[in-house]
């Protein structure tokens, strides 16, 4: 599961530069005797190699840029479809310059952008205002004041941020959402998720398809057994952890947007390509223009899926995550900017009466539709909690040692996902790699081996504990026994304790009762 990080991104990391480069180019500009001669354009790129849990302590300052000087001059034609208010400062900036830009210069640019953001890679771009409605923020401080954030502080302390678009960049008018799939593979769904049986996903997946699946999804088409997270096992399929062939148990499963390189470089880099052509477009168009912008890869604290729906390239589907006709296997980017962009209409929900991601969530953090309780989330417990997972919840985490695709795997729209693209094809081993093996890198071997990998950045004490866990949870075996033995002594005193778990596993003795919901 690519987790909703829609909640859960940080600003700049303390102590880092922040690359600004302000230019001030004087213009005389005739024949308009009586405007300001100034215009600024500046460019604020992110910092490369930031990641949002590094859990930084500083914020934004809130006047990193002053707005671009300007005086009260006749006013530019505004276009039909911008919100009233909304970009009132930007035209008048033009009527200051001069420049008498006009909508559907605006309107051919942001087809310009979509096109060239196509030829980036990008599977989907639109536009949407960047004010956050009131009715979003209050969601958010409902779920942060139910504590459904687990142990993310910065989701508390950057609230305001997250709610706030001039909070992290002055003068923000539009946001251009992006879409990049990252699917490995147009095979069919389900074939290497734990617990599930996959052939059965499949057959359903295709009487989908033939019903159409041109209107929303129908939970009536659902027919597939999972794993009860109360703790039955009545409908276990063959590759469940305590089944008669629990071979697939003893095989490492990690979340398929974590097995290639790391997204936030990847995708950082094509918005920085794209915010490039924007900026050269202006500069040949209309050189005056007091241009600024901000790329977002995951990276600081920005509403995604929110802006995603609005700008008409994605839904939030019951499991918070952006969902499309394509499906939900991709990566989401933003460019905040002042460009006065025409808004694109917003994306409808398709996920109609279809509870599948629900059902199908092993610990039953989809508490409800679009509620998310990340204390319970697989993605949450094996990359964003820093701590020991708790041993109730252990074992229903089965063999899963980074994330969890499960509610995305089971939903009929990806049924249609495409192929994803390249930069994130799947390391080899990485999706199907021994437990043991894995469980025996060192601290070197796991720096060097998962080098420009998202999974590199929980540590490898993190790695341990996960591990330590799915060994607990496969079927009993000598070599499992002997691995979890050579760290019983390690100096990681989180890695012992979950070590000694999993050996009270591997030995039948009970180690925790069973989860209730």
């Amino acid at each position: 599961m690519y987790f909703d990080r829609s909640m859960t991104e940080e600003p700049y990391p303390s102590g880092a530069l922040h690359a600004i480069v302000r230019m001030r180019i004087n213009i005389r500009l005739s024949p308009q005797p009586s405007c300001f001669n100034l215009a600024a354009f500046t460019i604020l790129p992110s910092l490369p190699g930031y990641d949002s849990t590094m859990h930084e302590n500083d914020a934004l300052a809130e006047n990193r840029n002053a707005p671009p000087t300007r005086c009260a001059k006749p006013t530019a034609e505004r276009p039909a479809n911008t919100h009233a208010g909304m970009h009132d400062d930007i035209y008048a900036t033009h009527a200051d310059t001069g420049a008498n830009v006009h909508a559907t210069w605006f309107a051919e640019l942001a087809l310009r952008i979509k096109a060239q953001a196509q030829a980036l890679g990008f599977a989907d771009a639109g536009i949407a205002p960047a004010p956050v409605s009131a009715q979003t923020r209050e969601r958010l401080a409902h779920w942060l004041a139910h504590g459904r954030h687990g142990e993310m502080d910065y989701m508390v302390k950057h609230a305001v941020l997250r709610g706030d678009p001039h909070a992290l960049l002055p003068g923000t008018l539009t946001v251009i959402s992006l879409r990049l799939p990252y699917w490995p593979q147009p095979a069919p769904i389900g074939n290497d998720r734990p617990g599930m049986a996959a052939e059965r996903v499949n057959a359903n997946a295709s009487e989908n398809e033939s019903n159409g699946m041109d209107g929303d999804a129908n939970s009536s088409q659902r027919n597939v057994a999972w794993d009860d997270p109360r703790g039955g096992r009545e409908n276990a399929p063959a590759n469940a952890p305590d089944s008669p062939d629990g071979q697939a148990a003893r095989t490492a499963c990690i979340s398929r947007y974590a097995r290639g390189r790391d997204y936030h470089k990847v995708v950082r880099a094509r918005l920085q390509k794209l915010a490039d052509f924007i900026a050269a477009a202006l500069r040949a168009e209309t050189p005056e223009f007091p241009f600024i912008y901000r790329v977002f890869s995951d990276s600081a604290p920005v509403m995604e899926t929110e802006y995603a729906q609005r700008a008409g390239i994605g839904w939030r589907g019951k499991h918070t995550l952006t969902l499309t006709r394509v499906g939900s296997w991709h990566f989401l980017g933003e460019i905040y900017t002042n460009l006065p962009l025409p808004a694109d209409p917003p994306a409808a929900d398709h996920c109609g009466d279809c509870r599948r991601c629900l059902d199908a969530c092993p610990t039953g953090a989809i508490i409800a539709p679009y509620e998310l309780d990340a204390r319970r989330c697989i993605s949450y417990l094996t990359i964003e909690l820093p701590g020991a997972i708790p041993p109730a919840l252990r074992p229903l985490i089965g063999n899963r040692i980074y994330g969890c695709d499960d509610c995305q795997t089971v939903c009929p729209w990806n049924r249609f996902a495409r192929q994803g693209d390249p930069a994130f094809a799947a390391r080899a081993g990485l999706g199907d790699a021994p437990l043991e093996a894995l469980f025996a890198w060192t601290r070197e071997e796991f720096e060097t081996r998962l080098a420009g990998s998202p999974i590199r950045r929980i540590g490898h004490e993190r790695w341990l504990r996960n591990l330590a866990v799915a060994i607990g949870n496969a079927p009993p075996d000598p070599a499992l026994r002997a691995a979890l033995h050579a760290r019983r002594d390690d100096p990681s005193p989180l890695v012992r304790e979950h070590v000694a778990w999993a050996l009270a596993r591997q030995s039948g003795v009970a180690a925790c009762g069973p989860y209730e919901r």
